[in-house]
């Protein structure tokens, strides 16, 4: 292959809308191979081989650095592509449009910038002033700004290439009803245990939990949420979580190891009205 065919690999790569370029690379590997060889290809012993295999190092890493320059070109700008299994609701929302003050953002941004940082967020405050929104504007700034993956089901995580990129999950978002009903069915004959469903949650590097306090809960379920947040307290597992209740209403609705798990986070006060009725 010569520099020639090298430059036009590389523009049609770049002039593909897709990330995906193997099938690309799969057409150009048996270029490097010298017609008619008479060391049967063997680059120890062929130097035309030798420097025709270099030729194609050199293109294949141009076409890398062009794949990777368009999937971080693409997940700037549309990384709602990498939140699988977030309600397509909140797929837009972001810190421009959240309407509910600079210091909150900045709040959020600085969490962004420390990621992964152990750290952890609690957004406690009344329906409708921004809690969801601002969990998951965070996750998009963490994929735009490449220090996530993105978001997928916490089965799914050990995929190495879930969305086909070279990427799998490792952010989980699911809200504390849902959970809660995921390991109620465990009761019914599930293939998968309880204890299951709480170990695929602990082990995720970034878990979202909306709407923590939502309804009344068993011992049962009170003590699973209990092992999931003190697990990931301990594994120093950044966790984002939101909830309606006060650190006071969550120990007299849910109980006090609970609160106290909780009392470790970093804790942002939203006390704006519903600002959903504004638009």
């Amino acid at each position: 292959m010569d520099i020639q065919e090298a430059q036009t690999m590389l523009e049609n790569c770049r002039k593909s809308e897709s990330v995906d370029l193997t099938q690309s690379m799969s057409k150009s590997m048996s270029k490097f191979k010298t017609p008619n060889c008479r060391h049967g290809n063997r680059m120890d012993k062929c130097d035309v081989c030798r420097k025709e295999a270099e030729k194609y190092d050199k293109a294949t890493e141009l076409v890398k650095i062009e794949k990777d320059r368009k999937l971080k070109k693409a997940r700037s700008e549309h990384p709602e592509r990498w939140m699988k299994g977030v309600p397509k609701k909140y797929l837009t929302y972001s810190f421009d449009s959240f309407n509910g003050g600079a210091l909150v953002i900045k709040m959020c941004c600085n969490f962004v910038a420390k990621y992964p940082s152990p750290e952890s967020l609690l957004f406690t405050g009344p329906p409708g002033c921004g809690k969801t929104h601002l969990a998951m504007a965070i996750c998009r700034e963490l994929i735009r700004e490449d220090r996530v993956n993105g978001v997928g089901p916490p089965e799914m995580m050990d995929i190495p290439d879930y969305w086909s990129t070279g990427l799998n999950p490792d952010v989980a978002f699911t809200t504390i009803p849902e959970l809660l009903l995921e390991i109620r069915a465990t009761f019914n004959d599930s293939v998968e245990s309880e204890s299951g469903v709480i170990g695929k949650y602990s082990n995720v590097d970034l878990l979202i939990l909306d709407d923590l306090g939502a309804e009344k809960s068993s011992e049962f379920a009170i003590q699973s949420l209990y092992v999931l947040i003190d697990r990931r307290n301990r594994e120093l597992k950044p966790t984002v979580i939101t909830t309606n209740l006060s650190l006071a209403g969550i120990e007299a609705q849910l109980n006090s190891r609970i609160a106290s798990r909780l009392a470790e986070m970093k804790i942002i006060k939203l006390n704006m009205p519903d600002y959903r009725k504004k638009r």
